[in-house]
């Protein structure tokens, strides 16, 4: 998932300097790291929380045009 976000990353500056795009980039990650810490105190399971964290990435990856 980390080679993921850095690919996107890359992808995103190279497409464009667009500030609006790394805007976005950022709600994503930042959208995760809540996600995250809201689920925490529930004592989830870490591989079934990292497995939604990387499904909703993908799903906002294709999103974006």
């Amino acid at each position: 998932m980390f080679l993921l976000l850095c690919k996107r990353h890359q992808f995103t500056k190279s497409l464009s300097g667009n500030i609006l795009f790394n805007i976005h980039f950022s709600l994503i990650v930042f959208g995760v790291l809540g996600i995250a810490v809201m689920s925490l105190p529930k004592k989830i399971n870490p591989n079934s929380a990292f497995m939604k964290f990387g499904f909703i990435i993908t799903k906002n990856n294709e999103s974006i045009p």
